[in-house]
Parts: structure tokens; C-alpha cells; sequence
């Protein structure tokens, strides 16, 4: 039957997709998988996530989740680093490692201490020194609690809790879904920064071995301002402070197209 201005066919096409299938597995990473819609869905007006289900495995300490693990300091007229090993922490061991990375330079021994109480870092030593931040970047020293540059001081305390439990939550972006949502997209309150277009927020509710699985019984649906044919979905994963992920696995997603 055709479809006349009064009388539209509406069809729901549910898509299922692994990260194993993505566009030349052998040589791209899970989390930024690329595939091919073989025949394309055409005229599509909404598309809805039913579930996702991420394995996470990870250090909360690592390349891939902290823009820098170098811990920027100035002491002695020039600027020093800590190189931060990747890896998981408890308070007492970040403190025992960036006392022996600082210790390291000449001058002065430094002092490191964490206080339960308010979750901050001090640091301490016999001659002025000034803790270096960068506030566009996700480096060590934010995780530790240092979010601006301290001023010049013997004493040194962070300006926010340190963070060494990892990200929150994790974020799904498809550039073909939020590209053609267009003003719409932007009006809704969603993040598109360079240019990776959030469609699914997953809350990170296990441990560093754990399968993250979420399942939605009544998925809202990302609507299109106008009907598109998708062929390609691009996925990216990042975190909760919009660093770039890698899963050692793959994942998988399960979509809902409404097409009229």
C-alpha cells in the first residue's frame, strides 16, 4: 500500500550491533566502532537506545582516562614534573608517590599528607614552591585535587577532593544520530564539544572487572528535525570528564529506528 499525505506507514526497525562486526576490526579499537548498514534504513524520523552493555576494565590512573599523568610543580626557579605510573590508588599510596617523584629534585624534601576529613592533598616543604595546572585538560594533578595554579608557598593544600575512583559515568556518541538532530540537538541541553554527539549516558555501577548492562523499558526517542537515510554509524566512548576511552573487549548496543 502507498502512502498518501493523509495516510503514513509507520515501520520500527530494532538493530543490534557488536563491536567484533565494526569496520575493519583488525585494525580499530571497540570503542571507536564504525559500521555499515547493509541495505540502509531509510526515511528515518527518531532512533531509540533499548540497552547497552559495556565490559569495563580499567585503571583509574591511566593514559587513556587522565590527559596527563605528569604532576606539574615549580621550585627552585623551574618548572619539574612527577611522571604518575598508571594505575589504581588508595590515598596512601598517590601521596607516597608524588613525595618520591618531588623528593627527586634537588633542594628542599617535600611532604605529603591526605586528611579524611576533607579528602584534600597537602603539600609541604622548607622552600616556596608552586603547584602548575592546566584547566582545559584532564591531568593527574586535577585527579589530585589541584583544579587552579596554587599561589608560590611553603604549604600547599588542593582546592577540591582527590578523585582516584575512576569516571562516574560513561558517554556514547554517534555522529550520524546527534548530526541530524541539528538545533534541535543543541537545544535540548545535550553536549556536542568537538564534535562527538552524546546520545546515551551509562552510569558506571560496578567494579574494574564488571559488565556494565543497562536496559531501558521505555527508551525516549532522539528525534530527527527532518527524515534521513542512515548507511554508517560512528561511535565514540569517553568519560565523565570527556577523555577517550579504550575497552579491552567489545561491547554492544541494541537501537530502535522509526522510520515513516
Amino acid at each position: 500500500m502507498l502512502a498518501t499525505s493523509k495516510d503514513i506507514v509507520c515501520d520500527n526497525v530494532v538493530v543490534s550491533l557488536h563491536s567484533a562486526h565494526r569496520e575493519n576490526p583488525t585494525t580499530t579499537y571497540p570503542q571507536n566502532a564504525k559500521f555499515i548498514l547493509s541495505p540502509p534504513i531509510q526515511r528515518v524520523s527518531s532512533v531509540s537506545v533499548l540497552g547497552v552493555q559495556v565490559p569495563f576494565a580499567y585503571t583509574a590512573i591511566s593514559q587513556t582516562g587522565v590527559g596527563s599523568l605528569l604532576f606539574r610543580f615549580n621550585a627552585g626557579g623551574s618548572e619539574r614534573w612527577v611522571n604518575i605510573p598508571a594505575g589504581n590508588y588508595t590515598s596512601a599510596t598517590i601521596c607516597d608517590v608524588l613525595k618520591t617523584g618531588m623528593d627527586a629534585y634537588p633542594g628542599a624534601p617535600y611532604t605529603v599528607t591526605y586528611s579524611s576529613t576533607t579528602m584534600k592533598i597537602t603539600i609541604s616543604s622548607a622552600s616556596d614552591f608552586q603547584v602548575l595546572t592546566d584547566p582545559k585538560a584532564r591531568d593527574i594533578v586535577r585527579l589530585l585535587g589541584f583544579h587552579e595554579d596554587s599561589a608560590v608557598s611553603t604549604s600547599v593544600t588542593g582546592d577540591h577532593p582527590i578523585n582516584l575512583a575512576g569516571p562516574l559515568y560513561l558517554n556514547l556518541g554517534c555522529e550520524e544520530i546527534g548530526r541530524y538532530q541539528g538545533e534541535q540537538y543543541r537545544n535540548s541541553g545535550y553536549n556536542i564539544d568537538d564534535g562527538y554527539y552524546i546520545i546515551y549516558t551509562l552510569p558506571v555501577n560496578v567494579g574494574p572487572t564488571g559488565i556494565i548492562t543497562s536496559s531501558l523499558a521505555n527508551p525516549v526517542p532522539i528525534k530527527f528535525v527532518n527524515k534521513h537515510t542512515i548507511s554508517t554509524l560512528q561511535f565514540y566512548w569517553w568519560d565523565d570528564l570527556r577523555q577517550s576511552i579504550q575497552f579491552p573487549l567489545d561491547w554492544s548496543i541494541q537501537l530502535l529506528f522509526q522510520t515513516s
